[in-house]
């Protein structure tokens, strides 16, 4: 709403919203290059010019960019926020790129918007800000040394972590740093810490099992599961698995590996209405399922998916006119192969392609979904 009303020239944003979806009309394959030139030949027609011109066309040329890069792309990467500041420009592009986001999103359906997108749209927005502002301090803030993160840290977690903390900044990525605060990583640690200590147990399986900690978003529509383990073959797969039987939904994973070969993931799940588990029965057969999975090499969900799975009215006639597609992107990152699937969705998916790409000798680095 702030930035509604700070909006410099409404006149410009109205006139995109009318336009941005015009070149649906064409039946292209992409519907925002024909509603670009529609709008080029309103501009002639309405005598619209200059900085107005160039601000409408920027707005239908990425009407859909902000919503997708959150959605889609690696938040915690910094070239992917440079990349995204480098499109829009400036703050004024920027600001009037979120409002038709917005409007547009809500516009479309009432289920287009909710609180997880939404807090993914404001954290892209906000570190392009950071970038505008001043892309070496961006830059800087990223690459800068980690004394002060880990100083922190320690002050949220108090003495007796100090074997724990050094070890964690050791061992994990310099990515698993940028963007998350001291008190995320002192949540991560003392979750670390629990899966050390069921190895120092007498009980050889529970060593062997990951260590399970649930936080609540309620304000982001979503809860966080953080799974700590040893780097174990197909884990995602009995996770997903896992999540897939009691109708849970994830959203994203942050996959992280450290050094010493424990894994850190960081699941943010919803249910299927996009609220948080908050229900400790689904909590604990969550974790069963997942503990019994690590009993087996064959461990298989489908059964329990199957009939978790609710049948959708008129799905298989949709799903004849809705194109399914997977491509295979070598060049987008400098480290990782980008697998990009466009697919209907369905409980149970994710588990179908985690154990598939786990059954080819793959690793995951990082899912959005």
């Amino acid at each position: 709403q702030k930035l509604f009303h700070n909006v410099q020239d409404p006149y410009v944003l109205y006139l995109a919203l009318i336009l941005h979806d015009s070149g649906r009309a064409a039946n292209t394959a992409s519907h925002t290059d024909a509603s670009a030139q529609l709008a080029d030949r309103v501009c002639r027609r309405l005598q619209v010019k200059g900085a107005r011109r160039r601000l409408l066309m920027f707005l239908i040329d990425h009407h859909l960019t902000l919503y997708r890069d959150a959605t889609t792309k690696n938040l915690d990467d910094p070239a992917v926020i440079a990349e995204f500041a480098l499109k829009v420009r400036t703050k004024q592009n920027l600001d009037t790129l979120l409002v038709m986001t917005q409007a547009d999103s809500r516009g479309t359906s009432d289920k287009s918007w909710n609180s997880w997108k939404e807090s993914l749209i404001l954290y892209l927005y906000r570190n392009a800000v950071r970038y505008l502002n001043d892309p070496s301090d961006f830059t800087n803030s990223i690459s800068a040394p980690l004394e002060e993160l880990q100083g922190g840290v320690r002050r949220a977690l108090g003495a007796g972590y100090d074997t724990e903390i050094e070890a964690h900044f050791t061992h994990m990525p310099r990515s698993y740093f940028n963007f998350r605060s001291a008190d995320t990583i002192a949540v991560h640690i003392e979750a670390c810490r629990r899966f050390f200590q069921k190895i120092d147990t007498d009980d050889s399986r529970q060593s062997l099992l990951p260590e399970l900690t649930w936080i609540d978003h309620p304000e982001q529509g979503c809860s966080e599961l953080i799974v700590v383990s040893w780097d174990r073959h197909l884990l995602l797969g009995r996770v997903a698995g896992a999540l897939a039987a009691n109708s849970i939904n994830i959203l994203s994973a942050d996959i992280y590996k450290r050094s010493d070969d424990v894994v850190l993931d960081v699941f943010r799940v919803a249910r299927t209405d996009f609220t948080p588990v908050t229900n400790d029965r689904t909590k604990a057969r969550i974790r069963t399922n997942i503990e019994d999975a690590f009993d087996t090499d064959a461990f298989d969900f489908s059964d329990a998916i199957a009939e978790a799975r609710r049948p959708i009215k008129g799905l298989e006639e949709v799903a004849g006119e809705v194109p399914q597609r997977v491509h295979v992107n070598q060049t987008m990152s400098p480290e990782h192969v980008v697998i990009e699937l466009q697919l209907l969705d369905r409980i149970g998916l994710l588990y179908d392609v985690f154990r598939i790409i786990g059954q080819l000798g793959l690793n995951i680095a990082h899912a959005r979904i």
